[in-house]
Order: structure tokens, then C-alpha cells, then sequence
């Protein structure tokens, strides 16, 4: 349990520092906020990072908070190529 923790940690302090590097924005610009579909540092990346670290952890039994570090770190810069690419792998919604 503390090994995922720290893990889901690493993962979106990680992700986030990734994006940034990338250039996403810090915040969605659009307003208001709740319905943007605009992609940020703060929001969806380091949710992601954290819950596929947690994923991966549990998926091979790795409780250890060595190795959830090490899966954080490397899912957060998954997650980070992901969200920046993400209009590519998900269409944004038709406006209506």
C-alpha cells in the first residue's frame, strides 16, 4: 500500500514536470473550465500518471516503494507523451 502511494506520487509530481517540459499549459486556458476539453499540465495528466502507476503496480504484484517509484517515473513520462499526443489517439467532440 505505502509502495503504490509512493508510486502514484512519483507518477504525477513526475507527469506533470514532463508536461510542463513539453508545453503543455499549466491550467486550461478555455473557460469555463468543467466543460473544456482543453488538455493541461494540471489536468488530465497527473491523474493519469498516478492511476496507471497504481495500475501497473498492482497488475505485477510490485509493493515495493523502490520499484513503484521507478514505474511512477516511467508511466509519468508515459502519461505525459500521451496527453500531448492525445487529439491524435482521441478526436476532440463535435461542438453541439
Amino acid at each position: 500500500m505505502m509502495g503504490e502511494l509512493l508510486g502514484a506520487a512519483v507518477g504525477a509530481v513526475v507527469s506533470f514536470i514532463v508536461a510542463l517540459a513539453v508545453g503543455l499549459p499549466p491550467v486550461q486556458r478555455e473557460k469555463p473550465r468543467r466543460r473544456s476539453w482543453e488538455v493541461s499540465a494540471a489536468f488530465p495528466t497527473p491523474v493519469i500518471g498516478a492511476g496507471g502507476t497504481v495500475a501497473v503496480c498492482r497488475a505485477l504484484g510490485w509493493q515495493e516503494p523502490k520499484l513503484a517509484a521507478l514505474v511512477g517515473a516511467v508511466v509519468g513520462v508515459a502519461s505525459a507523451a500521451l496527453v500531448a499526443n492525445i487529439e491524435r489517439v482521441f478526436p476532440r467532440p463535435e461542438a453541439g
